[in-house]
């Protein structure tokens, strides 16, 4: 099940459990009939909202095996966004949630004269000053980091390094959950939960402290060779090995890892296997992929100047996969890449000639450039298209939208191309992304049928 593709049914999964192991706990504990102790539970399940959303976060955050179990790791991005959001709206409001309880009790119950609040028994109660004033002040910081992350002219490493601070403000806050716990509280079902999450998430921390993010997934790779284009850096890389259990696909992405500089993102073009001496021993095939990387990047410039053949480097991966599945009988498919993100359409465009005959309905190709002649990848899959013989071109359709001369594409333009398409894969920047599913919605088209990666990080 794709959960990453349905942040806002997690939200309320993330509110409605705790909600209903609170209420199952007030069963069998006694709660003082005095406004400080119900107002300490208000406190409790106002935190234990945004605490279920933050210990998800940073769990999923440092990517472990399991992370697209519901998800590709893409989708698992846009929807780490939304509920940061959500996080930090409830940490607002389990904030105030003191106030609100000051306000509300005395109106919502009646409490008789002269009732005292328990003594907390609780281990770790003669921390709460701590506790407090520390949780105060970072959860300030990390509400300022979370801000910066909307901003885009806030460069993508001084933007990563923020996230990590984010680890030690979560150690912190860990600290300030245990001790703020009250003893009728951790003997609760929703008390036993947060004390779990809590464990769970000071590990996930110093796992990222250590920047160790990832790690089940790295693997070392060799550069074979680099090639310097007009607009691209194209990288071939060898790994002798794999992650256990991996297999690498075109389509895919992994982040390419340079000493000394963040990882950064970049989907695998092609891929090759071919079985070793080395590999005969039991240590699988060697792969040879490669990656497209857009110029002009920061770190793409960092990648052009300092990489040369035969260095070893490091990738994590893979993840995600942007599979394109030949349209059936019946069926018209579009599939639309732009700029670097043609990469995600490469290896089956090329594939094309050999894989025409299994091609039983209707396919049209458009190509997004900003100058097709100084365009290698676009001169490539030219090339690709032009081995289809006369009869396979019926079927398939190659469109090149060149903005030197045809300028950008309008909305309107992407309507007429949608028009009759069954289903559209589309691979290239966020902003397109939204105006190419509304224009494939307006003609007609399902929002189930649009598929197209989540390429905003931030």
């Amino acid at each position: 099940m794709r959960l990453y593709d349905h942040p806002y049914k997690l939200l309320a999964a993330f509110m409605i459990v705790p909600t209903i192991l609170f209420l199952v706990g007030l069963f069998y504990t006694d709660i003082a009939l005095v406004p400080k102790a119900y107002i300490k539970e208000l406190e409790f399940l106002s935190g234990a909202w945004c605490w279920a959303i933050a210990c998800f976060l940073f769990v999923t955050a440092i990517r472990p095996r399991f992370v697209e179990k519901w998800g590709s790791l893409d989708s698992y991005y846009h929807c780490h966004k939304i509920l940061g959001i959500a996080c930090t709206i409830l940490s607002i409001l389990h904030f105030y949630s003191k106030d609100i309880g000051i306000a509300l009790m005395p109106v919502l119950f009646t409490f008789p004269e002269g009732a005292q609040m328990p003594p907390n028994s609780w281990p770790l109660a003669s921390f709460t000053h701590f506790a407090q004033a520390s949780a105060h002040i970072f959860s300030v910081l990390a509400l300022i980091f979370i801000v910066c992350s909307f901003i885009p002219q806030i460069r993508y490493s001084v933007w990563l390094k923020m996230h990590r601070i984010l680890a030690v403000v979560a150690i912190i806050i860990c600290m300030h959950v245990l001790i703020l716990l009250r003893d009728n509280q951790v003997i609760t079902p929703l008390g036993v939960l947060t004390i779990a999450m809590t464990l769970v998430t000071l590990y996930a921390a110093v796992i990222s402290l250590l920047d160790k993010s990832g790690q089940s997934k790295r693997f070392a790779v060799t550069l074979q060779h680099m090639v310097v284009g007009n607009n691209y850096l194209k990288l071939t890389l060898r790994a002798a090995k794999l992650p256990k259990g991996e297999k690498l696909c075109a389509g895919h992405f992994v982040f390419l890892r340079l000493q000394g500089y963040n990882a950064h993102p970049y989907t695998v073009q092609s891929v090759q296997s071919v079985r070793s001496a080395q590999s005969m021993q039991g240590n699988g095939p060697n792969t040879t992929f490669t990656l497209l990387i857009k110029r002009g990047g920061i770190f793409a410039k960092v990648l052009e100047e300092k990489l040369q053949d035969g260095m070893e480097l490091n990738c994590e991966g893979p993840y995600g996969l942007f599979a394109l599945p030949l349209p059936t009988a019946e069926q018209h498919d579009l599939w639309l890449g732009q700029g670097v993100g043609m990469s995600a359409l490469y290896d089956a465009v090329m594939k094309l000639p050999e894989n025409a005959n299994k091609l039983k309905g209707r396919l049209t190709i458009t190509l997004l450039t900003r100058n097709a002649e100084q365009d290698e990848v676009v001169r490539e899959l030219s090339a690709a298209y032009d081995k289809l013989d006369t009869t396979q071109k019926e079927q398939v359709q190659l469109i090149v939208h060149d903005s030197a001369t045809a300028g950008r594409i309008t909305p309107q333009r992407l309507t007429e191309l949608c028009s009759g398409v069954t289903s559209l894969y589309f691979c290239g920047d966020s902003k397109l992304k939204y105006t190419a599913k509304q224009s494939f919605m307006s003609a007609g088209g399902s929002a189930t049928n649009f598929h197209g990666e989540y390429a905003q990080w931030r």
